[in-house]
């Protein structure tokens, strides 16, 4: 089922996440090495109703919740060792921007954002497409950690 941003079940789902997620940081200055939120409202609305209002509004939600997430780890001490990655799943054909299932660069490709810990300011990465499957990747790579040689993704050292 797909929701629509008006649903105030669909809304309240995010910051619940949050909170609980929140919950397991301890009131120290120590935290989990890896941790995921998937904002799925956020996705859902850009399905039923593409790329307009509704999906701006989730989308607005979504950093809200992000922003309380950074706050905590300033609180705790722990956002000078901490990278965030966001990142949408796929991205969507052009006309409707409600499907996707293609080929085209538009579907293929990910909207994606690092800031953090050893995150180049404000570096654009002009001259390389990342794909979803570069996250996992990347994320091995920042923890010092190899990945298999098989997978399709490569870290995105231009980050860094």
């Amino acid at each position: 089922e797909f929701y629509c941003g008006t649903c105030p079940g669909c809304m309240a789902q995010g910051p619940a996440m949050v909170d609980r997620f929140l919950d397991t940081f301890p009131h120290n200055s120590t935290a989990p090495s890896v941790s995921f939120l998937q904002f799925d409202a956020v996705d859902d609305c850009g399905h039923s109703f593409g790329v307009d209002g509704y999906q701006y509004q989730e989308i607005s939600l979504a950093d809200a919740q992000l922003q309380k997430v950074y706050n905590r780890l300033e609180a705790l001490g722990l956002w000078d060792r901490t990278v965030m990655i966001v990142l949408s799943d796929h991205g969507r054909e052009e006309c409707a921007g409600r499907d996707h299932g293609g080929f085209s660069d538009a579907e293929v490709n990910t909207q994606w954002l690092a800031v953090g810990a050893g995150i180049r300011h404000g570096q654009t990465l002009a001259h390389s497409l990342v794909s979803i499957e570069d996250t996992a990747p990347t994320v091995l790579w920042a923890l010092n950690l190899t990945w298999p040689m098989q997978w399709r993704g490569r870290p995105v050292w231009e980050a860094f």
